[in-house]
């Protein structure tokens, strides 16, 4: 079992306010979408800069903030959504799926 599998039949621990999440207001711009709240891993870059390195493609990047989110609780998530963390809303500009093909896994929002 990777990694990977471990973290995705186990994401109730990882996203637990009391272990690694927060909570967050996602507010989705098609009216049928609504507010919810959800749990998410945010690491903000902008408070300590730093290059991240893809393994899988060798690209380099570096990034503003990052919240991690269940997939299946942002399914209809796009660009121009918003995200609430901590009193800060913030504009999704990149959706980043883990590719799990039952949507199973986690989607990084930037």
């Amino acid at each position: 079992m990777t990694l990977r599998d471990v973290m995705i039949s186990d994401r109730t621990t990882f996203l637990n306010s009391s272990e690694f999440a927060v909570e967050a207001i996602y507010t989705g711009t098609n009216s049928l979408t609504g507010q919810t709240e959800i749990k998410t891993i945010v690491v903000d870059f902008n408070d300590d800069p730093e290059t991240i390195l893809n393994v899988e493609t060798g690209g380099v990047s570096t990034s503003g903030p990052r919240a991690t989110a269940k997939t299946d609780d942002i399914p209809n998530v796009k660009k121009g959504d918003t995200l609430k963390i901590e009193g800060t809303e913030y504009n999704i500009i990149e959706i980043k799926p883990d590719g799990d093909p039952e949507g199973k896994g986690f989607t990084d929002l930037i």
